[in-house]
């Protein structure tokens, strides 16, 4: 195996999500009496087979050399040396026995709440990393406590998207279990699953021909997360979120040839001076810090929510009534605690929400592709009407499903077209919800098959190496962001949702009765 370092370059997609790691919890019961180290060198068994068949696995992220051909500011590139079939084990995979006295049965009593362990207890890496040193593409820890292995690992956003992930460690699990129960088709990814050109050769073989100057459709914008030409100088100071409630923004759009080329030039002015995502950070930092609450809606609600979201006749899907009452609900306790807290608060203005799409079948790609494919559902509407009494979770659900339809495999590769026509990448550095403001992002991994992921018995895992719960690490989120995560359906039915409200926020969402008659609070 050769020890020259590979460099593959990311494409316009890969840099639209922030550049951190979001990380998850699996939670994965043991057998009686079985033995931590066997079930660590299990779990390092497979994932070594699965780096040598993704060897970028065992790169960093890196910002990209200036002198690479076709760089841009904020460009980055993988850099990686395939590991060696004989060599070490991913040092990147971590062994932990957890110092705390909660064992499983506790924690199936309480639902697996997210905070029962911090983030750095359970894993070792950080959750925005120093790009100047390189980020890691995989990170993984196994934590050993009594009766279960807490298995957290994630890869670099900026890679993988949450389907790749998922396909990920699908992959890991099928590499552990080995020949346990057949199913050596999960051995076996399609050729084209991990080629980062095929989404460039697609845009060169189907894109529209429209000039990239009359590229004017607001879906295609809102699908990358920026705002049409035009549209952003007439926004009210609501629609800007945090950041407009502070300071006035103006927006430049220019354009110019490079090459032949037609490049975007998209720049953000905040008086006067660029506003870059560590400063959000640190913004960030001063609000008040928020908590993680879970809760679950049982099929039967979860139907009856749907018939409310459906009502007149109206086409919705599950995930668009799900947004809809988070949307509606969440908003209503977040401007109630804000006015409450402040004479000043803004009673006008726009909330927006933010829905990640899956854009695979829009784009012709297979569900097993490995990289970013995120696009975005962008929804606003005024403050005063999103927490109106006589506002119905039917008419959000509208404006929800009005913003998806404007997803289609055109407006899909529209917005591609602008990605990659930036004419730097580091532009996305703006897209944040942080805990100020009238934003907020919701992550939905209903459709996301990770009831498949299943690490075998191996002699020590109960229930065929089969997750009890798989949640998000929300510590660093609760500093930073605001977040919701819909959770891969229950195999009864069900769903759990996962958001962070402060505590002011959250004494007002348990008083909405709407909210309560579709979701129980879990933790």
């Amino acid at each position: 195996m050769t020890s020259r370092v590979e460099h593959l370059t990311l494409g316009p997609l890969d840099h639209l999500p922030p550049r951190h790691y979001t990380r998850f919890a699996i939670y994965l019961p043991l057998k009686p009496g079985a033995s931590y180290a066997t079930a660590f060198a299990e779990l390092q068994r497979g994932l070594r087979k699965t780096f040598l068949q993704l060897p970028w696995l065992n790169g960093k992220v890196f910002w990209q050399p200036k002198k690479t051909p076709g760089w841009r500011p904020g460009q980055l590139e993988v850099q990686y040396t395939p590991m060696a079939a004989d060599g070490p084990a991913p040092w990147q995979f971590k062994y932990n026995e957890l110092a705390s006295d909660v064992d499983i049965e506790e924690l199936r009593e309480t639902g697996f709440p997210t905070d029962t362990f911090t983030d750095q207890e359970v894993l070792w890496a950080p959750f925005a990393p120093d790009m100047r040193k390189g980020a890691d593409v995989f990170i993984g820890q196994a934590n050993f406590m009594p009766g279960a292995c807490v298995l957290c690992a994630a890869i670099f956003h900026s890679v993988a998207d949450g389907m790749a992930d998922v396909t990920i460690f699908k992959l890991w699990a099928a590499h552990t279990r080995g020949d346990e129960g057949g199913g050596a088709s999960d051995l076996v990814l399609p050729a084209d699953s991990a080629d980062r050109g095929a989404l460039e050769r697609l845009w060169d073989k189907e894109r529209s021909g429209t000039p990239l100057e009359k590229m004017d459709k607001p879906a295609a914008w809102n699908i990358v997360g920026l705002e049409a030409p035009g549209a952003a100088a007439g926004q009210k100071r609501g629609r800007c979120g945090a950041l407009a409630n502070k300071s006035a923004r103006r927006w430049r759009h220019s354009m110019k040839r490079e090459g032949g080329r037609v490049v975007l030039r998209l720049a953000i002015k905040v008086k006067g001076e660029a506003k870059a995502i560590d400063s959000l950070l640190a913004a960030s930092t001063k609000e008040p810090e928020l908590k993680s609450r879970m809760f679950y809606i049982s099929p039967a609600n979860f139907a009856a929510l749907k018939r409310a979201c459906a009502e007149g006749g109206q086409l919705v899907s599950g995930n668009d009534a799900v947004c809809a009452l988070l949307w509606r609900s969440l908003m209503r306790a977040r401007i109630a605690a804000e006015q409450a807290a402040s004479d000043a608060a803004d009673e006008e203005g726009d909330s927006r929400i933010e829905m990640t799409v899956d854009g695979r079948h829009h784009l012709s790609l297979p569900p097993t592709y490995l990289g970013n494919v995120v696009l975005l559902s962008r929804a606003t509407l005024p403050r005063p009407v999103i927490a109106a009494p006589d506002t119905t979770l039917s008419q959000v659900a509208q404006v929800l499903r009005a913003a998806g339809d404007g997803i289609s495999p055109s407006s899909a590769l529209d917005a591609y077209s602008l990605a990659r026509s930036l004419e730097g990448y580091d532009r996305f550095d703006e897209r944040a919800t942080p805990v100020a403001g009238a934003r907020m992002l919701v992550t939905s991994l209903l459709t996301m098959p990770a009831s498949g992921i299943g690490f075998g018995d191996r002699g020590v895992f109960a229930n065929e190496g089969r997750a009890e719960a798989i949640r998000p690490l929300m510590g660093a989120f609760n500093k930073y962001f605001r977040i919701c995560f819909i959770m891969p359906p229950k195999s009864y039915g069900g769903i759990e949702v996962v958001f962070n409200l402060s505590d002011a926020e959250m004494d007002i969402l348990l008083q909405d009765e709407e909210f309560e008659k579709y979701a129980m609070q879990l933790n």
